[in-house]
């Protein structure tokens, strides 16, 4: 079943806000960056439940090589994804930005 993927609001600002850090750090790791993270997006479209469950039905997809997960519910007609977080980020922020998403 084709869903359409869905970012929150946060999600496009933390996909803006890596790649506006990368850029400031060296030529051309944000663009390698925004790959990374358009390649994976493509991917969970084909395979949204094929990404290891985290939280309740959050799964994760990492952000290889770069330190950062992707995280992303799987609904009916959609795929939303609800964040792009440090893979070694503070737990407690994790949970936070679960609880204010509905299910």
């Amino acid at each position: 079943m084709s869903r359409r993927l869905v970012a929150s609001p946060q999600a496009v600002a933390d996909a803006e806000g890596i790649a506006e850090w990368y850029q400031q750090q060296s030529n051309g790791v944000d663009s390698r960056f925004c790959a990374t993270l358009d390649r994976v997006t493509k991917q969970i479209t084909e395979y949204p439940e094929s990404y290891h469950r985290v939280f309740d039905d959050v799964r994760r997809a990492v952000l290889r090589p770069f330190p950062y997960v992707l995280l992303h519910r799987v609904k009916p007609t959609a795929i939303e994804i609800v964040g792009i977080l440090p893979t070694h980020g503070d737990p407690a922020l994790i949970l936070s930005r679960l609880a204010n998403r509905s299910h």
